[in-house]
């Protein structure tokens, strides 16, 4: 690696030729568009259930699923204690939408944890955690390397790269930002 006097690296081959930029072009875009979309799916947890209960106060029509009565006293207990839940990790109210401080792993750590408070024992059903619903999220994750990311890397590697991912390379990676997800 040699330094110029503007402070510019260049990265060299054994050879001493020079190198491409390592990094693939329009990566940390795409590195931010699809950590702020898996966030949004994270918080879209929470928020979901909320929206649901709120409907149903407002329709009349519980979300309960028990039969022992009692829907209106279950789904505030449910209510209550995701509201609570949120704030104390400093996820409500909604409002809030810089979220640039929270990692999408710290989130689903702190919607995984929260703890819904049910009604009696037989509301078990009605108060079910978000820990399955926030893995599920987490398993279907964007992954924010595009094909265009792939074929930059084999480039520099030296692979032989076919002539269709070249032309997608440069279509895909000439505007800086993720182009297909």
């Amino acid at each position: 690696m040699t330094l110029f006097g503007d402070g510019k690296q260049d990265l060299l081959r054994p050879s001493g030729e020079a190198m491409p930029d390592p990094t693939p072009p329009g990566i940390l875009d795409s590195i931010a568009a699809c950590c702020k979309a898996n966030l949004q799916n994270l918080l879209d947890i929470p928020f979901n259930r909320l929206d649901k209960i709120e409907l149903a106060m407002r329709t009349g029509k519980p979300t309960c699923l028990s039969s022992s009565g009692n829907s209106y006293a279950c789904e505030a207990a449910i209510y209550g204690s995701l509201i609570l839940g949120l704030r104390k990790c400093g996820l409500y109210p909604r409002q809030c939408t810089d979220r640039q401080g929270y990692s999408v792993t710290g989130v689903a750590f702190m919607l995984s944890c929260l703890e819904l408070h049910r009604f009696k024992d037989e509301h078990d059903l009605c108060a079910t955690g978000l820990a399955a619903e926030v893995t599920n999220a987490l398993w279907t994750m964007k992954d924010p390397v595009l094909d265009c990311h792939r074929v930059h890397m084999q480039v520099q590697r030296g692979e032989t790269v076919e002539k269709g991912a070249e032309k997608s390379t440069l279509i895909s990676g000439s505007g800086g930002g993720p182009s297909a997800q």
